[in-house]
């Protein structure tokens, strides 16, 4: 796994907690081949203090995974960001030529 940060201001932000772990551990099931080299990339960007950017990229392994099994993967995720910030964050999830991005941007100051 790739582990890449960035951040560009000190903003004192704060992330509900485990907020980022289903989206890495999804990586890693759809994402590890026995018979490959595997890898996995997770990026965190905080920009401003307004705009936090997590990122998963990962190649998919063996079936047909289409972006509704991932979303359906990361319903408790999408539930909790409904609750814990409703209008505050964007989550994008593209599947090209089998590899995975899972992108998630939180907006605003999170208290």
């Amino acid at each position: 796994i790739n582990f890449e940060t960035s951040i560009s201001t000190n903003s004192g932000r704060k992330v509900p907690p485990l907020m980022f772990l289903p989206m890495v551990e999804l990586a890693v099931e759809k994402g590890v081949m026995a018979t490959e080299t595997s890898e996995i990339s997770v990026t965190i960007q905080i920009e401003t203090s307004e705009k936090l950017t997590f990122n998963v990229n990962f190649r998919i392994s063996g079936s047909q995974t289409t972006k509704d099994d991932i979303k359906n993967s990361l319903s408790n995720v999408i539930r909790r960001l409904d609750m814990e910030l409703p209008n505050q964050y964007s989550l994008d999830i593209n599947i090209i030529n089998k590899t995975c991005s899972i992108d998630l941007i939180l907006k605003n100051k999170i208290k």
